[in-house]
């Protein structure tokens, strides 16, 4: 959720016709939304302790699955809400093996996550076209966010930059993204993010992102589009690889 508001920005522009290449312009009471699904497989070994066995050695598998859905309206030419939710499940499997013997655990969990907000365009500022953001996510925090945009046809360029700070006692997360985008015909276009977020505390824990989409446009004039998604996500030491489809549009 947190890319949500350059996701739908890249993905409304590169749905536009390309011959040129035009940013899209907003016709207030215009609803969009977008529906995914992703898997996302992760594996972690490791070496651990138990007073009464000893110590062990645990592999340690995870399976998740996430939906996500996220709509916005635009209110007038300017401003615009937003809102998206995302619940995750998780089956977890871990084997430990001991000096004398295997003991195998395995459990499902679920998430939620969520967001509503608001942003606005900012006038005055030539090609760039800043938009700010406020929003509220879940797990409980507010969100600030700023993005920047600029066509040069046939690529679309965005940057955002983003600061999470949590209702709760939790360290502040600051989140940067990069992404193009790539008109390669009337149908087909692509997409290109990456990221990098850290936390604000006393200890600064980095994450990088890497996503690739590749969007077939099913049909023009409602701007609707079918997204393949590749995903790595690198936090600490853990690497995972996503996969995921997205079907968006205009629902009116």
């Amino acid at each position: 959720m947190r890319w949500l508001g350059l996701t739908l920005l890249l993905g409304a522009a590169l749905a536009q016709p390309i011959d040129p290449l035009v940013r899209p312009q907003e016709t207030p009471g215009q609803l969009r939304y977008s529906l995914g699904v992703r898997y996302a497989p992760s594996q972690a070994f490791g070496v651990g302790e138990e007073a009464e066995r000893g110590l062990f050695v645990f592999t340690q598998v995870q399976h998740g699955l996430q939906l996500s859905g996220a709509f916005e309206l635009a209110l007038d030419f300017d401003w615009r809400v937003f809102l998206g939710f995302a619940p995750e499940m998780r089956h977890l499997q871990t084997e430990r093996r001991f000096d004398q013997a295997v003991e195998r655990l395995g459990g499902l969990e679920l998430s939620w996550g969520g967001v509503l907000g608001v942003e606005a365009r900012l006038g005055g500022w030539g090609e760039l076209e800043p938009r700010l953001s406020l929003a509220l996510v879940y797990p409980w925090a507010l969100r600030y966010g700023l993005v920047l945009s600029l066509i040069r046809d046939p690529v679309v360029l965005a940057a955002q930059v983003s600061l999470s700070d949590p209702l709760n006692e939790e360290a502040t997360q600051l989140s940067l993204a990069l992404a193009t985008g790539f008109v390669a015909n009337e149908r087909v276009s692509l997409q290109l993010e990456s990221g990098l977020g850290f936390t604000l505390g006393d200890l600064i824990v980095p994450e990088a992102n890497l996503r690739l989409r590749i969007i077939n446009t099913l049909e023009i004039r409602s701007e609707q589009q079918l997204a393949a998604l590749l995903a790595l996500r690198l936090a600490g030491q853990t690497l995972r690889l996503e996969w995921g489809l997205e079907l968006g549009g205009i629902l009116r």
